[in-house]
Formats: C-alpha cells, sequence, structure tokens
C-alpha cells in the first residue's frame, strides 16, 4: 500500500471523525466546516456577520468548531440569563481565554476568573449601585442614544452598519463613564479608536480558533491597532 492511499484513508477517517462529532455527539445545529478549520468563511467575514447570519440560517442557539474547541452562540434570552447570572459558576471562561485576550484586554473582569474575577467584580460593585447608574450613568446613556437616533434617521432610505453604529454608542459611552474622556476626544478618534478597537477583537477572536496562533505572525494591522488602543488609553488616563 502507498503513502498517497495510507494519507488518502486518514483523511476519510479524518472526516468522518469530524462528521460524527459534529452531527452525532453534539445536541446543536451549526454547520458542518472541516476538520481544525472550522467553517471557512468565518475566516473571511467580521465576527459579528458571522454571528448574524449563523442565528438567522441556525436559530436563537447555534454551535461549531474550530480548532479543537466548540463555540456555542446563545442568543436566547432565558438561556443567558442562566449562563450570566442564575448558573454563573458553572460557566468558567475557557483556559485559554487569559492567553488569547491578553494583549488587548489585559488580566482585567473581562477576561479572568476565580478569585481575581471575584476581587475586580468587587473593586467595580459600586459605579453599580442603582443611585449611581440613575444619576451618572442614565443621563449619559441617554444623550448618547439620541445621537443614535439622529444617525439612524439621517439614514432612512439608505443603508447603514448598524453594528458600527453601536460599536461607536458603546465606547462613546464607556469612554464618558469609565474614564470621563468624552469630550477629550474628536469625532475622527472616536471613530478611529472603534475602528481599531473592532480589528483588534478580530484578530484575538481568530487566536481562540486558530491553537498554532503563537507559531505565526499576527493578522495584517493588528499590532498597529493594539498600539494605537494603548496609546489612546494611556494618553486618557
Amino acid at each position: 500500500m502507498s503513502y498517497w492511499t495510507l494519507f488518502l484513508i486518514f483523511l476519510l477517517l479524518v472526516f468522518v471523525w469530524h462528521y460524527i462529532r459534529v452531527r452525532v455527539l453534539v445536541p446543536f445545529k451549526g454547520p458542518l466546516g472541516f476538520p481544525l478549520l472550522g467553517p471557512l468563511r468565518a475566516w473571511f467575514r467580521p465576527l459579528h456577520t458571522e454571528i448574524i447570519l449563523g442565528t438567522q440560517y441556525y436559530g436563537k442557539l447555534w454551535g461549531s468548531y474550530f480548532g479543537l474547541d466548540y463555540f456555542l452562540n446563545v442568543l436566547d434570552l432565558d438561556i443567558l440569563e442562566i449562563v450570566l447570572k442564575s448558573k454563573f459558576e458553572n460557566f468558567p471562561r475557557p483556559h485559554n481565554t487569559k492567553v488569547n485576550f491578553e494583549e488587548l484586554l489585559g488580566d482585567g473582569i473581562f477576561v479572568s476568573s476565580g478569585d481575581k474575577w471575584k476581587f475586580h467584580r468587587k473593586t467595580a460593585t459600586p459605579m453599580f449601585k442603582s443611585r449611581f447608574i440613575k444619576e451618572s450613568m442614565v443621563p449619559i446613556f441617554l444623550q448618547h442614544a439620541s445621537l443614535v437616533h439622529q444617525t439612524l434617521q439621517n439614514a432612512l432610505g439608505g443603508q447603514i452598519d448598524i453594528f458600527q453604529v453601536m460599536m461607536h454608542y458603546t465606547l462613546t459611552t464607556f469612554l464618558e463613564i469609565g474614564l470621563g474622556a468624552e469630550h477629550l476626544l474628536t469625532e475622527q478618534q472616536k471613530t478611529q479608536f472603534a475602528k481599531h478597537f473592532d480589528r483588534a477583537l478580530q484578530g484575538t477572536f481568530r487566536r481562540n480558533i486558530f491553537p498554532l496562533w503563537k507559531f505565526f505572525p499576527n493578522p495584517a494591522g493588528f499590532s498597529d491597532s493594539i498600539k494605537f488602543i494603548d496609546n489612546m488609553v494611556y494618553s486618557i488616563i
């Protein structure tokens, strides 16, 4: 038996194993994809586009293998409440989250777990008391929401990237509430920050689906985006 024959048999067994684990062992709907690579289109589309299209096709609960890990997308509010609130302790962060997100998010509340997460949560808790939210946060949310409303009004009859609009809204409200920096930045700087943050987030997500990322160069523009974000945040604080 030739080496090519053995190689083809090996590939066939890999695809059979992949089919069984995706279509038999996993109880959720989702694209079949390829072994280790997952759905190829996810490598060339923005993350939010892939999630939206997957939800339209498979429903509010669907998943797919990327690399050796299975990613489950949840848009059902009742299930989200279980994951994020009532049974939160049963859903720890994946072991590789900190390593993959460290350049972008450090080791803060969004990537830490266990005792470190509890420390960050305790530190942040005073910000989320009802009085502070009502008196300090809600006016800022409403102010920026009116700007979003105006943007949508101006786009009537045309097309608009709603993800970019909401990303801009999220970042500008965060900059004002978290750093008090809303009025220190121009509209161009806010737009640049949103663009670089989105690019850095995309590059970080690719690390989650490609376990060998450490042995390959970063995606184009990733390092520049991280540097831009760091410089802007440090200039504010």
